[in-house]
């Protein structure tokens, strides 16, 4: 998956809340986001799942610009899922979600984004991306 935007729309108005951004998560490539309320997180998880579009820019998913894509239900249908998290989970609790989705991830080769505050789960990706202020850094953990 490849993401270069820059915002979305809220109804007539135009949203910059990604700076620029360009980002490519590779097919069964795992990536957690992090940063501080308000940097971009929800809005780049949005996009990356098809449920919002940037207002410049292109999300290409398996070869198709979810920018541009006119079923985005169905599309979201075969390609996406989420898993929501509404409650707080302990450490024991967390770990053994994380071993689950790590084992689905593997067992399938699953591409895996997640967006979490919590930086012990972040230490276990591969890759971290931080957003600040609508700007994207990518790490790569050892």
């Amino acid at each position: 998956m490849s993401v270069s935007a820059e915002g979305y729309r809220r109804g007539k108005e135009s949203i910059e809340a990604l700076a620029g951004l360009d980002l490519t998560i590779e097919d069964g490539g795992r990536l957690v986001i992090q940063g501080p309320t308000g940097g971009g997180k929800s809005t780049l998880l949005q996009m990356l799942g098809a449920l919002d579009r940037p207002t410049a820019g292109q999300i290409v998913l398996d070869g198709l610009d979810l920018a541009t894509v006119s079923r985005l239900t169905r599309v979201r249908a075969e390609s996406i899922g989420f898993v929501f998290q509404s409650f707080n989970l302990d450490e024991s609790m967390r770990d053994e979600a994380m071993e689950l989705l790590e084992g689905l991830w593997k067992e399938h080769g699953l591409t895996f984004v997640m967006v979490t505050h919590d930086s012990a789960l972040a230490k276990r990706a591969p890759r971290v991306a931080t957003i600040r202020r609508g700007r994207v850094t990518v790490t790569e953990n050892a």
